[in-house]
């Protein structure tokens, strides 16, 4: 029985092993490993680039007789306007609360002066 024992012992130790005798990795490796792939840095950055080649080139015939490599104008329009919209944003948000501060303070100028009191009518 003890001969039988240690067999199957030698051959859960021969299980985890390959023909060229190196251990197999096991399950916690490879998550380890996937983990890191899916935590590295520059795969944002790859996917990123990946979309923008296909949102912009991909599909680009316009490109493809484009021998000389001058600039598209349509693209930088297309960046350009997003940047003018983001300032242009940012300034009429600001004009949009000064207005509400004055808006605000007129109201309050109202509310404290009072109502009149109605005069009486002709008779």
């Amino acid at each position: 029985a003890a001969a039988a024992a240690a067999a199957t012992k030698e051959k859960e130790g021969k299980g985890d092993r390959g023909k060229s005798g190196k251990k197999k990795p096991d399950a916690k490796e490879n998550e380890a490993a996937e983990s890191q792939l899916l935590k590295s840095s520059f795969k944002n950055a790859l996917a990123e680039s990946s979309q923008a080649y296909h949102t912009h080139w991909m599909d680009n015939d316009d490109d493809k007789a484009n021998v000389f490599q001058k600039h598209d104008a349509e693209i930088i329009r297309k960046d350009k306007r997003k940047e003018v919209e983001d300032e242009l944003r940012l300034q009429v948000d600001e004009l949009m609360a000064l207005e509400l501060k004055n808006l605000q303070a007129a109201l309050e100028n109202q509310k404290g002066k009072g109502k009149k009191g109605k005069k009486g009518g002709k008779k």
